[in-house]
């Protein structure tokens, strides 16, 4: 999964200029994957493809490419949103990576290992109330990014 990408034009949101585009593995093909691969089928595939998702998580140089990327295409998102909430666990910053990048529930539990859909909503919930009572310049396009 790590060598396909997918160019993804984006044009609609705040963050993003018209003529940026930006590059990573396509959340719905993610998606088709695990979808296929079901854990119930208990599949080699199935399993490989957990372990590498995995190791996405623990990839502490994939996880600043893939924040440069979102840097790029969302005008700096993530270095702002790391400048104006401080001191939180890598985990916390990765969970956010993920969301702005649109990944869906099921995916972001399939790279966290140790999140459910239920963890994910509540988390993904609990983010919003944190940045909307906030006194972050950047805040609405912080929670457009997570709607």
């Amino acid at each position: 999964i790590k060598g396909e990408e997918l160019n993804i034009v984006i044009g609609s949101l705040p963050f993003v200029d018209d003529s940026e585009e930006i590059c990573f593995c396509s959340d719905r093909r993610i998606n088709e994957m695990l979808k296929t691969h079901s854990k119930e089928d208990d599949t080699i595939l199935y399993h490989d493809l957990k372990h590498s998702f995995h190791q996405i998580n623990e990839d502490e140089e994939y996880q600043t490419e893939f924040e440069k990327i979102l840097d790029g295409s969302f005008r700096g998102v993530m270095t702002l949103f790391r400048t104006d909430f401080p001191g939180r666990k890598e985990k916390f910053y990765k969970f956010v990576s993920y969301l702005f990048a649109g990944f869906e529930t099921t995916t972001i539990c399939a790279i966290i290992p140790e999140y459910n859909k239920h963890n994910v909503y509540v988390e993904k919930s609990r983010l919003k109330l944190m940045i909307k009572n906030s006194d972050s310049l950047y805040k609405d396009q912080f929670l457009s990014l997570l709607s």
